[in-house]
């Protein structure tokens, strides 16, 4: 399971992901992830514009699998296609727990042609800052706290 709290190509656009459920995990099954009313690996995604410059991001967790993010406050909404990537969610949660990571790439681009394309990966930069976490720990040791 991947759960892309924010997707984006600079300053354009951005977009919240939900990849629950891998064609190719179940690759050589009957049950394919379209058919089973999950977001496969092309994922469910909401998309919204990005301000330029520095932004704020919120994803919270409900104990029904809801991800919710927010975006300087506004919700990005995520269809999803049945309650059948939620359940996946909270399994996934509840047995494995959550990592977090950050990274850069080229390729995709949110919001299709209305955002450039192409850039040099080798020269961008960005930073995340102010990162707080709330949880409960579901393996190995429980971590450091920051102190306050």
């Amino acid at each position: 399971m991947e759960m892309d709290i924010i997707e984006n190509n600079g300053n354009c656009a951005m977009a919240t992901t939900w990849h629950t459920c891998s064609e190719k995990i179940l690759h050589g099954e009957d049950l394919k992830c379209a058919s089973n009313g999950d977001c496969n690996d092309g994922g469910c995604d909401g998309h919204m514009k990005l301000p330029g410059g520095p932004f704020r991001m919120r994803a919270e967790f409900a104990e029904d699998g809801t991800m919710t993010v927010t975006l300087n406050g506004s919700i990005v909404n995520v269809n999803l296609p049945s309650s059948s990537p939620k359940e996946k969610v909270v399994q996934v949660m509840a047995s494995k727990g959550a990592m977090f990571h950050s990274t850069q790439w080229q390729g995709w681009v949110p919001e299709g042609t209305s955002c450039p394309t192409g850039g040099n990966l080798a020269s961008s930069q960005f930073s995340v800052s102010n990162v707080t976490v709330y949880g409960t720990v579901v393996q190995g040791k429980e971590p450091q706290k920051c102190s306050v």
